[in-house]
C-alpha cells in the first residue's frame, strides 16, 4: 500500500515548513490499473487488490493480512 518512505532527521527544505525537526514522508500507491497480489506462507496470508474506475475518478488499494500463530 506504500510506494516510498523517506525520513529526514532535520534541516530539510521549505516544502515541509522549514523547521528543524524530523519528518517521515510516506507516499502511497496511486493505482493505474487493476492488479492483485497474494502471498501464502507458513507465517500467514497477505492479499492486496488495487484498481481504478473506468472514468479514472476514483481509485483504491485494499489489503488483508492474517498472521498465523502456532504453539508447537
Amino acid at each position: 500500500m506504500v510506494e516510498n518512505i523517506s525520513f529526514s532527521a532535520g534541516g530539510f527544505e521549505a516544502r515541509y515548513g522549514d523547521k528543524l525537526s524530523s519528518v517521515l514522508d510516506i507516499k502511497y500507491k496511486d493505482p493505474k490499473s487493476w492488479k492483485s497480489h497474494l502471498t501464502l506462507s507458513f507465517l500467514g496470508v497477505n492479499a492486496t487488490v488495487e484498481g481504478i474506475s473506468p472514468s479514472k475518478r476514483w481509485s483504491h488499494v485494499t489489503s488483508y493480512r492474517q498472521k498465523i500463530i502456532s504453539f508447537c
